[in-house]
């Protein structure tokens, strides 16, 4: 009867369901990209910070004449990807718009920051020649430019920089990185470069990457400034995703409250006109709680169409979308749960809206009839 109803009222019922759809569709994006998100989230974060898990300490740059970090960065007798990392040590490449910073690294730094290869070869310790890697912020400094050069801080002569890999380091500045080999073939970086060293363990538990990197500093008298530090990416990632996400709710359920607030306005303007066919269903025996089945059921029936052409929609948009907001992100499916979510928060809704019309149907006099 209930949609036989909805047909016989098929305009207002398409603007009540029109009503639903957009704030449907918002809740519904929250819940099938909070994944996504936070994957993306943490992969950035590991890209400038290190590998979740990891432990990170500064060194001081005095410490890299007496070969103490490189030898620390080389390690693996216990297993643990350790990496060096040697920043502001005056190095520069040179040949395009402006210098751009070159930061030198030592040991398994693709373990430890896995950086993202656009194109080239990562480096390794059998690569021949400067092999400069620059990030893609770089890239689009120099791309077709010849006469590339890289020289240090020092006024040493310029030497010849060919770009042997492009990677996405997370970073919005131009970076250049050169192997610490190559670095140190020519010459020391100045004592106030900025190191850093990571370390992580196979089982990815950061307390045990600290443990590690603390004995090993001990044992190789590394001048270590400040503490060691664990590399908990994932936990600033939950903090701020939390954040975002309770703020595109509230967005998503205030538009889905205008359309309880539509269905309400809706079902409370058919229920006059109704008023004299329902007064007669209880005069034939219908109950108050057969009339507010009946009604609700016709509020549940809108919210539950809404929520289908909301997901129908939000299918069609997701992988574009995604695609367009997280790079690399377009082979994710669009996450079932989240299509059972919107069916029935827009369920709910039609039930929200069709409780106050279903209540006063349900009061109907019978008297009503009679007069009529």
């Amino acid at each position: 009867m209930s949609a036989r109803e909805l047909r016989a009222r098929g305009g207002r019922a398409l603007l009540a369901c029109l009503s639903l759809v957009i704030g449907i569709i918002a809740v519904i994006f929250v819940q099938a990209t909070a994944g996504v998100a936070r994957a993306e989230l943490i992969h950035l974060a590991e890209l400038r910070e290190g590998r979740d898990g990891s432990a990170v300490v500064a060194v001081s740059g005095d410490a890299l004449g007496s070969q103490t970090s490189r030898l620390l960065a080389s390690k693996s007798d216990a297993g643990a990807d350790v990496a060096l990392f040697v920043s502001d040590s005056g190095a520069v490449l040179t040949g395009g718009p402006s210098a751009i910073p070159i930061i030198a690294f030592e040991g398994d730094v693709m373990a430890v920051r896995p950086f993202d290869l656009i194109a080239g070869q990562w480096p390794t310790a059998t690569t021949a020649g400067a092999a400069m890697v620059v990030n893609k912020v770089a890239w689009e400094q120099i791309a077709g430019r010849s006469g590339l050069l890289w020289r240090t801080g020092k006024g040493d002569l310029a030497r010849h920089a060919p770009v042997t890999a492009v990677i996405d380091d997370g970073e919005q500045d131009p970076r250049a990185y050169l192997p610490w080999r190559e670095l140190a073939a020519h010459a020391q970086p100045v004592a106030e470069s900025s190191v850093r060293v990571l370390a992580r363990v196979p089982s990815g538990d950061a307390a045990q990457s600290v443990e590690w990197l603390r004995w090993h500093a001990t044992v190789d008298q590394l001048p270590i400034q400040g503490p060691i530090e664990p590399v908990n990416a994932a936990a600033g990632v939950d903090d701020q995703l939390r954040v975002v996400t309770a703020a595109f709710l509230g967005v998503g359920l205030i538009m889905l409250l205008v359309g309880v607030l539509g269905v309400l306005n809706i079902g409370l303007a058919t229920l006059k006109e109704r008023a004299d066919e329902l007064a007669l269903r209880r005069s034939l025996g219908a109950t108050k709680g057969d009339i507010m089945v009946l009604v609700l059921a016709e509020s549940v029936l809108i919210g539950c169409a809404g929520s289908l052409v909301a997901v129908l929609l939000s299918v069609a948009m997701y992988r574009p979308l995604v695609a367009a907001a997280f790079s690399g992100s377009t082979d994710v499916p669009f996450p079932l749960s989240a299509a059972v979510y919107g069916v029935i928060v827009g369920g709910l809704a039609g039930a929200a809206g069709g409780l106050v019309p279903a209540l006063r149907a349900a009061r109907t006099p019978i008297a009503a009839v009679m007069r009529a």
